[in-house]
This record gives structure tokens, C-alpha cells and sequence, in this order.
């Protein structure tokens, strides 16, 4: 009999996410949150999602590992991402999906995110103050509003790993005659189990994502 791995490997998943930002920050400024809450790890990442569109040679076939965005025309939860765009409590931040073989938690492999503005530290090792202008200096660091890795197994059930960073302006300043935020970074990381052709919620005071999964049926053989 194969091993659960080995079965695991030959299956395939579409998933479909939506990632929304709460446009109130009541319940982030009410909560204490560390000022250095460290970064996701990105250097075993299968494949990178930097928005909503189709990014052409995103497709990744290699050593038993498949990954490939859909297109826009692909998706599937349009109803549920124009309820958040007619929404004036949340902003849609992704509507996204891609298609990939499963692995067990050893084996798997996650996804790396990093949409919305562009924020740049103004010093080597800077955490909080950012500025809002793409023009930094060679030692700054960049980092988008929304980044950080999902990756998902499979053994009985869909076991989904997130590590996200949000971050938000909280305060307007100067600095050398140019404007700059304030920004705060919040982290989420969080581990569930998920049943697939079900609809679920992953909720944070600063955003919240949905995530949809629906197995691929194996192409019959000709013979069959």
C-alpha cells in the first residue's frame, strides 16, 4: 500500500482565498501588540502571489511539486468579494486562487504573499517608521502592507499554517521636507484544520481572509 505521502503527492487542490482589511482600527489600538513582532519566513516558498491578477510563468512543475494561479475568470467567490467591496467596514485587499498537489506537513511547501502600498524603513533595522515614498536609500528595507507565507498539508483532513504581517499607518509626520507614517505591523500566525468544499473564515482584529478548497478529480485514464 502507498504511504500517506506518496498518495498525498499525487493529489491535487484548487483553493481560493479573499483577504479584506477592516477599515476601523478600534480593536488593534484597544490591544497591546509587540512593537517587534519578527518576520515570516519566506525561503522555502513554493511560489510567490504579488496580487490579484494573473502573473504570467507563476506556474511551478518541478520535483513533485505543482503550483498555478488562476486567472481573474477562474474564480469562484465573486459574490462574497463584491459584498466586501459594497462594504463600508472592510476593503478588499485579494481575491485570489491557484491550484496545487498536496503534500503531508513535512513535505509541503507554502505560499509566499505580498500585496498593497509599498513601505520602506528609513533605517537599517527600522520597524516602525516607514515611509510611504518608493525612493530609499541602498541600506532601507522594503516591505509590503500585506506579506507573509500559507502553507497547507493534507493527512485526514486540510491542515492550513498561517504567517501574516499587517501592516497600517497610525500617525503622520516629517522628515527631511517629505511626508511619512507612523506604521504599526501586526502578526497573525495561526494553524487550522479545514474541510474542503467548505467555506472558512480567518479572522484578526486588523483583516480577516476566507479560504475555499475543492479536490481535483484525477483525469481517467484512456483505457478506462
Amino acid at each position: 500500500m502507498a504511504s500517506l505521502a506518496n498518495s498525498a503527492q499525487a493529489r491535487q487542490y484548487r483553493f481560493e482565498i479573499i483577504v479584506f482589511e477592516y477599515n476601523k482600527n478600534q480593536y488593534t489600538d484597544s490591544e497591546t501588540w509587540p512593537t517587534s513582532p519578527g518576520e515570516p519566513d519566506f525561503g522555502n516558498s513554493l511560489s510567490y502571489i504579488y496580487g490579484s491578477s494573473y502573473r504570467s510563468g507563476s506556474a511551478v512543475n518541478r520535483r513533485g511539486y505543482t503550483f498555478r494561479q488562476l486567472k481573474p475568470g477562474q474564480l469562484e467567490l465573486k459574490k462574497e468579494a463584491s459584498a466586501i467591496k459594497r462594504s463600508s467596514s472592510r476593503k478588499l485587499l485579494l481575491h485570489t486562487g491557484w491550484i496545487q498537489n498536496m503534500h503531508s506537513e513535512k513535505k509541503a511547501r507554502p505560499i509566499a504573499i505580498k500585496i498593497g502600498k509599498e513601505f520602506t524603513s528609513l533605517e537599517t533595522g527600522g520597524i516602525n517608521q516607514f515611509s510611504q515614498f518608493q525612493t530609499p536609500q541602498s541600506s532601507s528595507a522594503r516591505h509590503k502592507q500585506l506579506e507573509g507565507t500559507i502553507k497547507i498539508s493534507i493527512s485526514r483532513y486540510l491542515h492550513v499554517w498561517s504567517d501574516l504581517i499587517f501592516r497600517r499607518p497610525s500617525a503622520a509626520g516629517t522628515s527631511n521636507d517629505a511626508a511619512y507614517s507612523t506604521v504599526r505591523a501586526f502578526r497573525y500566525q495561526d494553524h487550522r484544520r479545514m474541510r474542503s468544499k467548505e467555506l472558512h473564515y480567518i479572522d484578526n482584529p486588523s483583516f480577516g481572509m476566507l479560504i475555499y478548497a475543492l479536490p481535483i478529480k484525477p483525469a481517467k485514464k484512456a483505457s478506462e
